[in-house]
Formats: C-alpha cells, sequence, structure tokens
C-alpha cells in the first residue's frame, strides 16, 4: 500500500447547467442519488438544504467517504466534489453522469491524490 494514496479527490466545476434542476432539492438530491450508484457506493446518510430564493447545498456521505454539491442557478454552475478512499473502477460513470444531467456546457475538473501512508507513518 506504500506509494499509493489513501484516497481521492475530485473537483468537478460545472458551467452553463440548466438552472432548473439546480434550483430545487428534489432534483439536485436524485441526481446525485443516482451517481452514487453508478459509481456503486454505499450510502450512509445524505443531507440536502434548498436555499431561498434558490440554491442547493448538501453532502451524501458513504462508506468510501463523500460527494458533496453547492449550486448557483442564477449563474447556471454547481461546484461538485467526490472524494473516496480505495480503488474504484465505476468513479469516472459518475462524473460521466453528473455532467450529463446537469446539462454542463463546460466542466473543469481537478483529480488529487489524497493521504499517502510513507508520509502519515513519519507523524504516528
Amino acid at each position: 500500500m506504500l506509494n499509493q494514496a489513501l484516497g481521492t479527490h475530485i473537483i468537478l466545476d460545472l458551467y452553463g447547467c440548466n438552472s432548473n434542476l439546480l434550483m430545487h432539492v428534489e432534483d439536485v438530491q436524485s441526481i446525485m442519488r443516482e451517481a452514487t450508484k453508478r459509481a456503486k457506493f454505499t450510502v450512509v446518510t445524505e443531507e440536502y438544504h434548498q436555499f431561498k430564493p434558490h440554491g442547493v447545498s448538501g453532502a451524501t456521505i458513504i462508506q468510501e467517504s463523500h460527494l458533496t454539491l453547492h449550486s448557483w442557478p442564477e449563474f447556471g454552475y454547481a461546484s461538485l466534489e467526490i472524494y473516496y478512499c480505495g480503488n474504484n473502477d465505476f468513479v469516472e460513470d459518475a462524473v460521466v453522469y453528473l455532467v450529463g444531467a446537469f446539462e454542463a456546457k463546460h466542466v473543469e475538473r481537478k483529480d488529487m491524490k489524497r493521504g499517502f501512508p510513507e508520509t502519515c507513518l513519519q507523524y504516528v
């Protein structure tokens, strides 16, 4: 396991999204649930909040870690994170689904490996 990260953090900035989808907690939560299914993640709990006059923020806690979303419907923008531990051969299915489901016209993505055992062990 040395030289292999404990987790992977995918950060997605989705631009030009369907503002109607980003505006309603039910739509956002449904899309996030489907993404977790496509990645074959195990859901522990979820909490999503509807802001007034518009916008949604929320998190899905998974056994493997979490997915989060913050939406700005007035800008057609969604900020998403997928953080998971171990390997997952299906996470790309979730990413592709999220981009399509929110109808993003432009995507900026950052992938980060996090938590290297050899570094952790230096501080134990």
